[in-house]
């Protein structure tokens, strides 16, 4: 019977090298019981912050009457010995004893990532939460016994949780996990885990599109008395609702835009109730008369706001006037980009295969059970941390070309991206961030299913993204991300990972040939890479004038210019080489014994076309700008530059890709006048001659409005 130890330390902060220990909890047991427990405090040598005082209720009095570390260590050493380490993050509590000459090497389960596996859903991952979802009481957190038991408890009940897996599944779990983390794998797996994937994967619950929309012709218009009829219903359903003035005239201005088509520019102050007031007279067009209507936020939180909260009482209060039988007649879809949304191909190739990336591993194994669960794809239903994030992008959509291969997982049903796709279509309300409205124009329309009719909420915005959108920016973190993704060396906290790990999978020297000059060459690239960035952020500090420097020709005649141009050369040579080897390389796999799917190769080209689409920028950026973009320096945290350009002007990018061809645009927020006057606004947003109206904010501010100074705030340090 295996025997575990259940580990949490309590410190003086986060650093290992730097911070000390000051509790050791731990708790030896079997699934049989509880056999020992180990409990001291530490002298750490230095006075204990207020912070970490209030968290752990541990005082400066109390530790200075504790043994050192050094003399609790044979003790500490003897009651772990033989056993494996279970804990919640225990890789932070294992690095502070590595540091302080403990416990080297040892088998380890983290029970966070254990949690991971077999709670995928679960929003957080702290101790108590994952304590709270298996039913199990939470006392005395921040003191290192408490969690220690806890932390048992954990391991025990998740343990349990696997053991009620289909056995294939539980295999399939630990084959995942095997490499990274071999102790959870024969946990999941029993002693003897085998190499070889299982034929069955999990494929998501069965998705029946609705109808796609059928467009009445000719149209029949929206009264005003339908107007009146649908805001009596949200008099109905909302308790205390009150009709304001300003949100029916609203409402009317845009049911007129809807009826006579145009574009219209509305200001609406705060308390208006915009929502609603743009929602009613859209719906009721697209119930009435089978046309999509997309709506478009800046914000996560309008959006959260839409969905949850004005959409549901929008479907009862048509329900109440009876312009719908059922509330869910009234068919919403929120569309994300596609990198938000998982590739079932990429993942199933990937899994088959038996990637060697480790962070694409875990994040593999984490969508394993969340797979049968899920019916959208959507990555926000999952919680990633930083490595799993960029392990996401090797397994999403982003760069899946499945839609238009009609691959087998969209015949079947199983892609995602489709699935997203399809509820759009048949939606009467899509609705999307201004980043994918305006990432549909540069892809021509793939985004977002074709539309007549826009709403633009958060209008005073739009201007900014779509400076983004149509313009760019070369940072080293971008040029990073992209040599990761072909070769991330190994470190202390990271295995090694990304594209030339695929060709270390199969044995030969040709392919470890490869594989080792691929990873030379963007060592390289990584090495000419910071003389470069660092020469272009000398170019704000040498102006003195902030952070910023416009590359005007004369900055572009100086000698500091002259050395970015330079290093930019050195840097470009080395990205070039990088892309000839990728080719070779992929010539190579093609020949492999073991044929490669064609989501795995794919991936291994998409890989080495970002880095052709990063060099291709850098040389738009290091050249010239025409007369109608601009382009700068910006100097960012330890003197690390970073280049950027951006339309002067992008109002005639948005009126004629993306206004005019629309037969009815609703643009509106409550920043959009300058004295009374929207002119501005309109022109930088590139509407032209639009329909404005302009309405103030139903609150008495002069009458409601304290102000209120506190005195008794403590001083921030």
């Amino acid at each position: 019977m295996t025997t575990y130890v259940a580990l949490d330390l309590e410190t003086t902060g986060l650093e290992p090298e730097r911070d000390r220990i000051i509790e050791v909890g731990a708790v030896r047991f079997t699934t049989g019981g509880v056999e020992a427990e180990f409990s001291t405090l530490v002298n750490p040598g230095r006075r204990l912050t207020p912070l970490i005082e209030r968290l752990t209720g541990i005082s400066n009095a109390l530790v200075a009457a504790a043994p050192s570390l050094d003399q609790v260590r044979d003790d500490l050493v003897r009651f772990l010995d033989g056993a494996v380490i279970i804990g919640h993050n225990i890789e932070f509590d294992l690095e502070f004893l590595r540091t302080s000459g403990l416990l080297q090497h040892a088998d380890a389960i983290d029970t966070a990532e254990f949690a991971r596996l077999l709670l995928p859903d679960l929003k957080n991952f702290t101790l108590g939460e994952v304590a709270a979802a298996l039913g199990l009481p939470v006392t005395d957190q921040h003191r290192a016994l408490a969690d220690a038991r806890l932390a048992a408890r954990v391991f025990l009940e998740l343990s349990k949780l696997a053991g009620r897996l289909d056995p294939d599944r539980r295999a399939q779990l630990a084959r995942l996990v095997l490499t990274d983390a071999p102790a959870l794998g024969r946990t999941l797996g029993g002693a003897e885990v085998s190499p070889a994937p299982r034929s069955v994967l999990p494929v998501p619950p069965p998705f029946r599109p609705a109808p796609v929309l059928s467009p009445r012709n000719p149209p029949r218009p929206i009264r005003r008395q339908d107007l009146e009829a649908a805001f009596g219903g949200l008099a109905r359903v909302v308790q205390g609702f009150e009709h304001r003035d300003e949100q029916l005239a609203m409402a009317e201005a845009v049911r007129e835009t809807f009826v006579e088509g145009g574009h219209l520019l509305v200001e609406a102050g705060t308390g208006v109730g915009k929502s609603l007031a743009y929602l009613v007279p859209a719906a009721l067009d697209a119930i009435r008369n089978g046309r999509q209507v997309v709506v478009s936020t800046n914000t996560i939180a309008l959006q959260e706001q839409l969905i949850q909260k004005d959409i549901p009482v929008l479907r009862r209060a048509l329900a109440a006037a009876g312009f719908i039988d059922a509330p869910e007649d009234l068919r919403v879809a929120l569309l994300k980009g596609r990198g938000n949304y998982l590739c079932y191909a990429r993942w199933a190739a990937s899994y088959v295969a038996g990637t060697r990336d480790p962070d694409v591993a875990r994040l593999s194994a984490s969508i394993l059970l969340w797979l049968e669960q899920t019916e959208t794809g959507d990555r926000s239903e999952l919680r990633l941390g930083p490595e799993e994030s960029a392990a996401w992008a090797r397994l999403s959509a982003s760069e899946a070309d499945c839609l238009s291969r009609q691959h087998r997982h969209v015949r079947e049903g199983n892609c995602f991206l489709w699935r997203a796709r399809k509820l759009a279509e048949s939606a009467h309300l899509v609705i999307v961030n201004h980043a994918l409205l305006l990432a549909d124009l540069a892809s021509e329309g793939s985004a977002i299913p074709e539309f007549d009719h826009l709403i633009v909420d958060e209008a005073h915005n739009l201007e900014d993204v779509a400076t983004q959108q149509f313009g760019g920016a070369l940072t080293l973190r971008k040029l990073t991300e992209s040599l990761d993704a072909i070769h991330r060396p190994g470190t202390r906290d990271h295995r090694e990972g990304g594209a030339v790990m695929l060709l270390r999978s199969f044995d030969g020297e040709p392919y470890a040939s490869s594989a080792r000059a691929l990873a030379g060459l963007v060592a390289a690239a990584r090495e000419a890479a910071r003389p470069f960035f660092r020469a272009v952020g000398a170019l704000p500090a040498r102006d003195g004038d902030g952070d910023r420097l416009l590359l005007t020709p004369l900055v572009r005649r100086e000698p500091a210019w002259e050395e970015a141009e330079e290093r930019w050369q050195a840097l470009h040579a080395q990205l070039e080489r990088i892309e000839r080897a990728g080719e070779e390389a992929a010539k190579l796999l093609a020949r492999a014994p073991v044929e490669l799917s064609d989501e795995l190769a794919a991936e291994f080209r998409a890989a080495f076309r970002k880095i052709g689409d990063v060099r291709a920028l850098g040389e738009v950026l290091v050249n010239p700008a025409g007369p109608e973009t601009i382009t700068w320096a910006a100097r960012e945290p330890e003197g690390i530059g970073s280049l950027h350009m951006a339309p002067l002007d992008v109002g005639p990018l948005l009126r004629e890709q993306l206004f005019e061809p629309r037969r009815v645009v609703v643009a509106t927020s409550a920043t959009l006048s300058a004295n009374h006057d929207m002119s501005f606004a309109a022109g930088r947003l590139g509407l032209d001659s639009p329909r404005m109206l302009e309405l103030g904010s139903p609150f008495d501010y002069k009458r409601a409005a304290l102000l209120a100074a506190v005195d008794d705030l403590p001083e921030p340090n």
